[in-house]
């Protein structure tokens, strides 16, 4: 049995080891990825991954843990506020019996880890800097060809990375578009005032900072500002510092820029479909959510697993892996949990940007009952770990 990804991030490539452990190594994997190795590895300082306590949980039953946790630094303790607002909420990991709500790691640091393993793993064929140019379909088998003429077959292709050629070629795979009117704006900071294990989330009429505690105490920061961005680069000399510090001055003090500041714009996609013929989409293939959350690699993570336990169990059983029987099974265990993730982000993301009265209203008293209501916070805390609601 033989696998095609598409997609050597670290959505693709966690696959990869994944479905390598779980079949003890027995099926042949091909990883395609655009990027160099250098640009892997090469990463700006200011691209940080964060994930939930499931997912720590999950990266653990995969075999990904025990190479991370050298890396990784640890948030125990959440802030979420409104600027000028009556609204101020801790809450601790210790109130919910966890040793922490989640981990945070620099992507540079935990693509070097995967890859250490994946160099080792001889069932496992990377191919670096190509890009995939044409996809046919038989019944038994998919083919795939490189721009670099390399072919390759499988009897199942797992598209991680990108939607245009898989949707080109797949008339049934049809995507769901919106654009938020925003920018992520990225960076690392120092602060004046550093909580080692704490993260801040701070709402500021329709933008929202969310601040991640990394390691040599510095700050992960995710501005995802409502400003357009050739406005932004107009002013971004003094008026990125000097409103960034407005509005951290009384939680952290002075701030500081460690680095250029990396903008990324913020849609909302995802594929009504996840699978087709021999085809299986997951990661940014499947979806691309907004920040708000911190929810896009958690998703991702708890699809991997059960993929993997699916397509792991029909080789161990002499079945073919790339059977529609066998996908169509992933894609009915994941369906509800995915579609409402994706809503409730969505629905979180429209109260936040949408700038009309009523909007500010609803936005007043879910902050109120968020603070007044133990029910409605861990509504909220057991969405954000990946629990059951």
């Amino acid at each position: 049995m033989k696998i095609v990804i598409i997609g050597g991030g670290i959505v693709g490539a966690s696959l990869a080891i994944a479905i390598s452990n779980f079949s003890k190594n027995l099926i042949e994997i091909e990883l395609i990825e655009q990027k160099t190795k250098d640009q892997l590895f090469n990463i700006i300082e200011s691209r940080t991954i964060i994930f939930s306590y499931t997912t720590y949980k999950k990266l653990n039953e995969i075999g990904l843990w025990f190479q991370l946790k050298k890396y990784v630094h640890p948030i125990i303790d959440f802030n979420f506020s409104e600027y000028e607002s009556f609204f101020d909420l801790n809450i601790k990991s210790d109130d919910y019996l966890i040793p922490a709500f989640g981990y945070t790691i620099k992507l540079r640091d935990m693509n070097f880890c995967i890859f250490n393993i994946l160099k080792n793993k001889k069932n496992v064929s990377l191919y670096y800097s190509s890009k995939v140019v044409d996809i046919k379909y038989d019944l038994n088998y998919v083919y795939i060809k490189l721009d670099s003429g390399i072919s390759l077959s499988g009897n199942l292709l797992i598209s991680a990375h990108g939607s245009d050629l898989i949707q080109n070629i797949n008339r049934d795979i049809i995507y769901i578009k919106k654009k938020y009117r925003q920018y992520a704006i990225i960076a690392n900071i120092l602060t004046q005032k550093y909580f080692s294990k704490k993260a801040f989330e701070i709402f500021i009429k329709n933008d929202l900072i969310s601040l991640f505690p990394m390691k040599n105490q510095f700050y992960s920061l995710i501005w995802s500002h409502s400003m357009n961005k050739n406005d932004f680069l107009v002013k971004k000399n003094n008026f990125f510092l000097t409103n960034l510090e407005k509005y951290l001055e009384k939680k952290l003090g002075k701030i500081k820029l460690i680095e250029n500041i990396h903008f990324v714009p913020l849609f909302y996609m995802y594929a009504k479909k996840i699978i087709s013929h021999r085809l299986v989409l997951i990661g940014n293939a499947a979806q691309t959510l907004h920040p708000i959350g911190a929810q896009g690699f958690n998703l991702s993570m708890q699809d991997i697993v059960l993929l993997s336990n699916i397509i792991s169990n029909a080789s161990k059983n002499g079945k073919d892996i790339g059977e529609y029987i066998f996908l169509n099974q992933y894609q009915e265990q994941r369906h509800c949990d995915r579609m409402k993730v994706l809503f409730l982000i969505d629905q979180l993301v429209s109260l936040l940007i949408n700038k009309n009265f009523f909007s500010s209203i609803y936005k007043k008293l879910l902050f109120f009952s968020i603070q007044n209501s133990s029910i409605v916070q861990d509504f909220f805390v057991y969405f954000g770990l990946g629990w059951k609601i």
